[in-house]
Formats: C-alpha cells, sequence, structure tokens
C-alpha cells in the first residue's frame, strides 16, 4: 500500500490517502473505487476512532481511501462561529476535486467516489451531497447531523442541510440508533424522507441500541456492538448497487450524476449525444479530451481549473443543463 498526506488549498486541511497497490495478480483492481471518509468531532476536533479505522475497513473491502483532516474550532479557538462550517466545506470540496483530479494517477474509476461521513462528518458528507458543485456519486452518513439543531448544540453558523436536498442531490446510505442522545435518529430519518420525496436512491438502518459514535462498533474502536457493525459490509453492498445499475426502485444514480459535468468525460465521450454536447460548446478542447491519458477519468468540473479560461462558469452551467436535459429525455 501507498501512504501519503497532501496539503490541501486554501485553509492548509490534511488528506492522508491511502493508496492500494497495482499488481498482475489482481488485473481486475487496475481502477478502484474510493471513499472519502469524513470523521466526526463536533466541528471541534476530527475523531481518530472515526478516521484511519474506517479507512483500514474499506481498503479490506477494495477500495481506495481518503481521510479528511478537515477544519476545526479545536485547530484555532478564536476562529469565529460563521467561518468553521465555510472552512471545512472549503476542504471537503477541495478533496474531492482532488481525488477526481488523481483518479488516473491513482487507479481510481471517477464515476465510483463516495463520501462518508458520521456525525458532523455526516453533516459535511451531506454538504458535498447537495451542494457542492463536483459531487461524490453516493454518501455514507453515519448517525448524521443533518437539522437545524446543530447550530445551536455547537454554536456554529451553519445551513440546514434537510433545507439543501433537491433533485441534484446524491444516493445516501444511512444509519443511526434510536439510543443516541446526541444527534437523534429522526436526523437520518428525515433526511430519508426528503430524498425519498425527490426520488433519490437511499438505504436507512435504525438500530436498536447503541450510543452516539459508534464508528465501526468494534471493541478497538471504542465501542462494540454486534448489531451495528454489519453497516460497513451494507454500505458496499449499496453502493454496487447504485454503481451497477441494479433494479432499485428508482433507477441507480440521478439523473444529473448520469449526465453532467460531474461525469467523467470517459462516460460522456462514450455516448454520441453527449459527445455532440461537448463538441458544440468547446470545439477547442476536444483534442485534448481525446488525446490526453488522464483526461478520461476527469469531469468537465474538475477540468476547468486547468482549461486557462476555456471552461467559464456560465458555459459550464450550460453544457450541464444541456447534459442533464440528455438524460431527462432518454428512453422517452
Amino acid at each position: 500500500m501507498n501512504y501519503q498526506e497532501v496539503t490541501l488549498s486554501p485553509n492548509g486541511a490534511r488528506l492522508q490517502c491511502f493508496i492500494q497497490d497495482a499488481s498482475k495478480e489482481l488485473p481486475r483492481q487496475n481502477r478502484r473505487p474510493a471513499v472519502l471518509i469524513l470523521p466526526g468531532g463536533a466541528y471541534e476536533v476530527c475523531s481518530d476512532r472515526e478516521a484511519d479505522p474506517v479507512a483500514y475497513a474499506y481498503l479490506h473491502e477494495g477500495f481506495h481511501a481518503f481521510v479528511l483532516r478537515y477544519t476545526v474550532c479545536g485547530h484555532d479557538h478564536h476562529l469565529p462561529s460563521d467561518t468553521v462550517f465555510p472552512k471545512a466545506f472549503e476542504d471537503a470540496t477541495a478533496a474531492m476535486t482532488y481525488i477526481h483530479e488523481h483518479a488516473a494517477q491513482y487507479g481510481i474509476e471517477a464515476s465510483h467516489i463516495a463520501a462518508v461521513g458520521f456525525s458532523a462528518g455526516g453533516n459535511l458528507a451531506s454538504a458535498l451531497a447537495t451542494m457542492a458543485k463536483v459531487k461524490p456519486s453516493a454518501v455514507i452518513l453515519g448517525y448524521p447531523s443533518v437539522d437545524h439543531s446543530i447550530n445551536d448544540d455547537l454554536g456554529i453558523a451553519c445551513p440546514t442541510m434537510l433545507d439543501q436536498v433537491n433533485e441534484h442531490t446524491c444516493p445516501a446510505f444511512l444509519f443511526a440508533t434510536q439510543a443516541d442522545s446526541i444527534v437523534p435518529a429522526v436526523n437520518s430519518l428525515a433526511y430519508a424522507e426528503k430524498l425519498a420525496q425527490y426520488k433519490i436512491p437511499y438505504e436507512i438502518h435504525i438500530y436498536a441500541a447503541g450510543d452516539h459514535g459508534l464508528s465501526l462498533a468494534e471493541d478497538w474502536t471504542g465501542q462494540e456492538n454486534s448489531d451495528v457493525k454489519h453497516w460497513l459490509p451494507m454500505s458496499v453492498s449499496f453502493l454496487d448497487h447504485i454503481w451497477n445499475d441494479s433494479n432499485l426502485a428508482w433507477g441507480s444514480l440521478p439523473k444529473h450524476n448520469a449526465f453532467s459535468i460531474n461525469t467523467s468525460l470517459k462516460i460522456l465521450m462514450s455516448r454520441e449525444d453527449a459527445r455532440n454536447v461537448l463538441k458544440e460548446n468547446i470545439p477547442q478542447l476536444m483534442p485534448l479530451i481525446q488525446s490526453h491519458p488522464m483526461a478520461g477519468s476527469m469531469s468537465l468540473a474538475t477540468l476547468a481549473p486547468h482549461a486557462q479560461g476555456k471552461l467559464s462558469k456560465d458555459l459550464l452551467d450550460k453544457i450541464d443543463r444541456e447534459l442533464q436535459q440528455l438524460d431527462q429525455t432518454e428512453g422517452e
């Protein structure tokens, strides 16, 4: 395994990268899925029990794993309360962009990148799912704090994630416990209800017993719970359903994830009508997209900062609308 740490702009957040080695004995693993792990800690710390241990668990399941040590109040007790979430969100979006931009280098399937968040980290993961320009293709939310109470409980200024859910939100796997008195399970239930309103695939598990902050629910991560520990393999199964287009009630990925500026260029170039959208809007970039070895694993959203001004926000928004329209009309 290759381990490295990357410092992200603009806040100096630390991204821990756990990259599995390529091997001739594992030819099917040249392109692996990846998870971006966002530990909890009430935006005061990044919990160790929800960081490396979770990364190792997903590594065992065949993923590459990334742990983000995002900006928290504990780094600077003088940090104004209204800047904590915005800085953490900047860190999370920078991490997601970094993973997409280095997908080819690390051997990552760019369309198979999920975010995993716990408690306050679940709040941050749900922000990526709802508010980010470069979204994960799915999120795993462990006892997430997503309602308005996070502002009062933690004394920070943070959007209510329940209000951010819309048709562009990515699918979610949620788990929580009835006994959690820190972040009540109604947070997860309400988030799932919001997803259902927009026909976005989800899976939810509310366990009868267990305290807050269970992490893997193993003895070595602080609290063992024989029921809750099953959440991780079930989350892997959920991602398999999402990524492999299983027969879910509302399809697999929501429409915007299937065709948008966040879709890998490899996928867009494989479909004639999507390829035509690119040819019409960015003909000057087509030779680069077709010839550059790393371009296929990137999306237009991640390519934009390197396109020397050829992909303005207005142009990206126009392309995004046209790509989404393709998906909405497919099969009609």
